[in-house]
């Protein structure tokens, strides 16, 4: 931990904020081991970084902790096991087959990979103070501590790979920084109005009283601050509980119904809402009494009715399948038929289904978005990504990519003086590509390079600007790809090898 955490930090015991470190011992980084001491006579020990604020657990809090501790021993792990954990660790929330042998882990995986990214990391994080409940293996509080958040993870577990230890692992890879505290989500141990957002993924369910937890995090949110629950999973009637309450894990069965109660009661109102296969909830929320009341109650009832019609069809469509009725392969059918229209037509979809949306008709009307932090040096406030289907490959990823179709342009802000432009590209595996594949680039509308995409490999190359265009003036950017061959309508739609190229770096060069 750093010092400044105490400007936050409130005591469990007496609720005042009169705390002092004393007896430390620290690295060039943070303060290693400590205690934290409180005027009410209550101290808190600081170990490997990490401070416990939790006094008097209680015993829901203390069954839970011997259920998820006995899943992986640290210490029984020989160096190979080590490092494959280290592995896992890193590429989370990516695991390939190497890493997740469970085609169905990885796939939940993957979902919690997207709700993290469309709505935890879908707006400003620069310089904001965020809490990260439940944070585990830390590698969500990595993820937003890397766009510039300060990040307080929170969780009741320490326990290398599996509790707030594992943050090491990302401060000594990734060049990051966040805070640590072990404490009950019951009892948030930090002051009225601290943070500007709290993130939780598939941790609320944990609660032994979600009520209060709810109420605690209406309580350090700072006005006009979000709530952002992600992967919550939603109980259907007759539902079983799972296998990890024999373990005394806390495994709450909370209705589509019950869990916009908890909302309501707990003083939010949702923002956005999003109800997947009738089964994993997902919801950014802010405080009552931001807007009138007549327009938060339509508000909650429009994502409440939303989320309940998702819920209601899948239950139909579960019943159906269980009556030998093929209506949800029928809808997939359907799905994936669209999908490839979308395709071949060259129209901005996702790489894995159809979601017509906000993102999807700003990039079909080509409207400009900032490009991510980090594609260059060479951009400036003036550049912009603008269509056809650009999208992130892997919003939590460090290195910013986007993949396009056929083509996508980018307004780019060079510096007076630069040369030359250095462009990075590869095919990605997602797709089948015929090859070669060919990357036109062009500046201000002419051809200045062709690139040659064989292999998978990313390809660097640099691309001269035409003296004309060396004046610092905002510069238009354009790709265009094509396939080594060319082919009818109905052929792209029979196969639809979609046009997967990465763009991992366009930057400006004297």
């Amino acid at each position: 931990m750093r010092e400044d955490l105490l400007d936050i930090l409130q005591c469990p015991v007496c609720g005042g904020s009169d705390l002092r470190v004393t007896d430390r011992a620290e690295d060039d980084r943070e303060i290693r081991t400590a205690v934290v001491a409180c005027s009410c006579g209550a101290g808190f020990p600081v170990e490997k970084g990490i401070i416990t604020l939790m006094p008097d657990p209680r015993e829901a809090v203390v069954s839970e902790i011997e259920g998820w501790s006995h899943r992986v021993d640290a210490d029984a792990l020989d160096e190979a096991g080590r490092e494959l954990q280290r592995r896992t660790i890193l590429a989370l929330p990516r695991l390939d087959g190497d890493l997740e042998a469970d085609e169905e882990g990885r796939k939940l995986w993957e979902a919690s990979r997207d709700n993290f990214s469309r709505f935890a990391l879908d707006g400003e994080l620069e310089g904001k103070m965020v809490l990260d409940v439940g944070a585990g293996r830390c590698w969500t509080s990595a993820a937003m501590a890397g766009r510039g958040s300060r990040v307080v993870a929170l969780d009741i577990l320490t326990r290398m790979y599996i509790g707030l230890e594992t943050a090491d692992i990302f401060l000594e890879e990734r060049d990051v920084y966040f805070e640590r505290v072990r404490a009950d989500m019951h009892q948030l141990p930090f002051r009225d109005g601290s943070f500007d957002l709290v993130v939780e993924s598939a941790s609320a369910h944990h609660a032994d009283e979600p009520e209060l937890f709810f109420r605690e995090v209406s309580r350090v949110l700072a006005p006009g601050g979000r709530l952002a629950i992600l992967s919550e999973p939603i109980a259907w009637r007759g539902d079983e509980p799972p296998p990890e309450v024999a373990d005394g894990i806390t495994e709450k069965m909370i209705g589509i119904n019950e869990w916009f109660r908890l909302f309501r009661e707990g003083g939010f109102v949702p923002r956005r809402c999003e109800a997947t296969d009738g089964r994993i909830l997902c919801c950014l929320m802010g405080k009552s009494g931001e807007r009138s009341a007549a327009v938060e109650r339509a508000v909650a009832w429009r994502h409440r009715a939303n989320a309940l019609g998702n819920f209601l069809f899948w239950r139909v469509a579960s019943g159906a399948k269980r009556a030998r009725f093929r209506l949800r392969g029928l809808a997939g059918v359907l799905k994936e038929f669209l999908r490839r229209l979308v395709i071949a037509v060259s129209l901005p979809t996702s790489t894995a289904v159809l979601r017509p949306g906000r993102d999807y008709v700003r990039a079909l009307l080509s409207m400009g978005e900032a490009p991510p932090a980090g594609v260059g040096p060479g951009t400036g406030e003036g550049s912009r990504w603008l269509g056809t289907g650009w999208y992130p490959i892997d919003p939590v990823a460090p290195v910013p990519a986007r993949r396009a179709h056929k083509k996508a342009n980018l307004v780019l802000s060079v510096p007076p003086g630069a040369h030359y432009l250095s462009v990075k590209l590869g095919v990605t595996d997602d797709f089948p590509l015929e090859r070669p594949v060919a990357v036109a680039v062009l500046l201000g509308g002419e051809q200045a390079a062709t690139i040659d995409l064989e292999e998978a490999e990313m390809v660097s190359r640099r691309v001269d600007i035409p003296p004309a265009m060396r004046d610092g003036r905002v510069l238009r950017v354009s790709l265009r790809v094509r396939r080594g061959t060319s082919r009818p309508f109905l052929s792209r739609m029979a196969d639809c090898r979609a046009l997967g190229v990465m763009v991992e770096r366009i930057s400006a060069g004297g």
